[in-house]
């Protein structure tokens, strides 16, 4: 049976921006996918060509990169490349229109009439399948499901039937009880974790509201790790270990539920700065 699978090419803006907007490379990769997409990620393509330290640079400076042999020429050649001759349409990251080689490529995948898809206007799970869907449409109705290795066919289900714990189902609703069962449990933790983000955001974002700034640190599991270790006392911020150890394992799972269930990125978060 011959393979369905429409492959799709991620372009955003990178240059200028913290880790060079990774964490929305992956996020948006992970969607894609789990919307049946074969997805090429210029992100995931730079950290395999030089390792996983392009992606820690906290000023997005191609420079910086550049001393890794990741040079604009090097990307767009090997991006463009796949762009031309793989890909059946092309999906745009938020900003693209600030990015000189997002908008490249969007004129390139214009000019080879690929489709687009803006995923700016993506808000929920349905607008992807709804996508889908549509895209099918215009190659032709396409009834069968892309047909890979079966264990990739199972691993697919497995992913399609995990659900976000936060649900419209009025049954569902009442199996999340988050007053009772995590504020009456845990109120002075979950104050402990606030006050990590706040002093983290007056650190980090100084004189901007409130927000979790993705593409500054990471590496949660790494980190929680090593704030365990020295659980029991107060880090040199006089912040306790055990606070900022659970501050970064909800990140954690904040993202995996996220890539899990298709999920846009949480609303106090930000990809960027």
């Amino acid at each position: 049976m011959p393979d369905h699978t429409l492959k799709i090419y991620l372009a955003g803006p990178m240059r200028g921006i913290p880790n060079f907007n990774f964490p929305a490379f992956d996020t948006a990769t992970a969607m894609l996918r789990r919307a049946g997409f074969t997805v090429f990620s210029p992100a995931e393509r730079d950290r395999a060509a030089y390792g996983e330290g392009i992606a820690h640079n906290p000023t997005g400076d191609e420079n910086a990169a550049a001393q890794l042999g990741c040079t604009i020429r090097e990307c767009l050649a090997a991006d463009t490349e796949w762009l031309c001759r793989h890909a059946d349409g092309i999906a745009l990251l938020p900003g693209w229109q600030g990015s000189k080689g997002a908008c490249a490529e969007r004129a390139l995948a214009l000019a080879l009439g690929l489709f687009l898809i803006d995923l700016e206007e993506m808000k929920a799970p349905a607008d992807f399948a709804a996508v889908t869907a549509a895209v099918n449409k215009a190659f032709g109705d396409l009834p069968d499901a892309p047909r890979t290795d079966p264990r990739a066919e199972a691993s697919a289900d497995r992913a399609q039937s995990k659900q976000p714990p936060l649900t419209s189902d009025p049954a569902q609703r009442k199996t999340v009880p988050m007053c009772t069962g995590l504020l009456d449990y845990f109120p002075d933790a979950l104050a402990a974790v606030a006050h990590v983000s706040y002093v983290g955001n007056q650190q980090h974002n100084p004189g901007q509201p409130l927000h979790w700034a993705r593409g500054k640190s990471t590496d949660e599991a790494d980190t929680a790790i090593r704030h365990l270790r020295d659980r029991g006392t107060l880090d040199s911020d006089g912040l306790r270990h055990s606070a900022k150890a659970a501050w970064r394992v909800l990140a954690l799972l904040q993202k995996e539920i996220e890539a899990d269930c298709g999920l846009p990125m949480s609303r106090g978060s930000r990809a960027e700065s």
